[in-house]
């Protein structure tokens, strides 16, 4: 009985870290040092839209691991902030999981971004933001041995309900820990006055 109450502990333990949402304060992003590096930043317009260009630098150790790339923004009180989808929309951030930019199963590589700017005056004042959370070795043996256990524990106990192992929420958690954890994000600008009305016509035409 000490055995099967052991077991069942352990799947459970991991059954109730993966079905937790990862959940954050009112920004997922804070002001202060960062690990990562930007560089080439340049400013254009997209029609009347804003659109800033940029370079984001993955650190070494983490190239070619799988990882997600993140834009954000928040406003001055870091009450409210919102993400870029991968269709290069603004979706309000809830404080549940972060929405990725950019998914890269395939491997962290540095590349130039292009991130259109909302020129709503509600969005005055506000931070912008770039990072990326990458799939450490470790956590990648996190998340087998996670799907190991519980496969072990459904197999021993086949009449028992043990649901099974969400690897891709799993995954996106860890990186998103990672990107937080280890500050791999950076402040790119504010949405200032005159930057909200760079791509304005001017003289009235």
């Amino acid at each position: 009985m000490k055995s099967i109450s052991r077991v069942f502990g352990v799947a459970a333990m991991v059954i109730t870290s993966l079905a937790a949402s990862a959940t954050f304060a009112a920004t997922p992003f804070v002001p202060g040092p960062s690990t990562i590096t930007v560089a080439n930043q340049t400013l254009g317009c997209a029609g009347r839209m804003p659109v800033v260009t940029l370079n984001l630098l993955v650190n070494p150790e983490d190239a070619g691991r799988p990882g997600l790339i993140y834009v954000g923004v928040h406003d001055p009180q870091q009450t409210q902030a919102a993400l870029l989808n991968q269709d290069s929309a603004w979706e309000a951030f809830t404080g549940a999981a972060l929405i990725p930019h950019i998914v890269r199963r395939d491997g962290l590589s540095s590349v130039r971004l292009s991130i259109p700017l909302s020129s709503s005056p509600s969005y005055q004042g506000w931070s912008l933001y770039v990072g990326y959370g990458a799939l450490t070795l470790a956590s990648e043996a996190m998340v087998q041995k996670a799907v190991v256990a519980v496969a072990s524990v459904k197999a021993r106990y086949p009449d028992r309900p043990v649901p099974a192992v969400d690897e891709d929420h799993f995954k996106r958690s860890l990186i998103q820990e990672d990107m937080r954890k280890n500050t791999k994000y950076r402040f790119v600008r504010a949405f200032t006055p005159e930057l909200m009305s760079i791509c304005e016509p001017q003289g009235g035409n």
